[in-house]
Order: structure tokens, then C-alpha cells, then sequence
């Protein structure tokens, strides 16, 4: 009997898979609007909720997107 693998990727955490894992923009300017997509998927059985926190740098901030 062959065992089942599952493949766990760097941005899977608490049964949620997050591309990509990590968020990063190099060399900004100030005033100017960065923007990445991001895709979150539900790898669980369970519903989640996901909660998004502003950046702690002063001169960025988290504008709301579509959803």
C-alpha cells in the first residue's frame, strides 16, 4: 500500500498556501504606489479568516485592494 505525500511549500502555514511567500520592494521612492498579487488558497478542510496588518514602517501604509 503506498502512503499518501503531501508536498508542503515554503508559504504554506496553518492550512492556508500563500504565492508568494514573502513580499518585498527594493529601492521605493516616496509617494509612489507599489502593488503585487497575491494569491491565498484555502488547503484545509476548515474555512479560515485572514487578517491583513498595516506595514510598521512609517512611510508605507496597506491600501485596500479587490477582493
Amino acid at each position: 500500500m503506498k502512503e499518501k505525500t503531501v508536498k508542503q511549500l515554503d508559504g504554506d502555514i496553518y492550512g492556508v498556501r500563500i504565492i508568494p511567500a514573502i513580499i518585498e520592494f527594493i529601492d521605493t521612492v516616496p509617494n509612489q504606489k507599489y502593488s503585487v498579487n497575491l494569491c491565498i488558497q484555502n488547503i484545509s478542510q476548515f474555512s479560515k479568516r485572514i487578517r491583513f496588518h498595516e506595514p510598521v514602517a512609517q512611510v508605507s501604509n496597506l491600501l485596500e485592494g479587490i477582493f
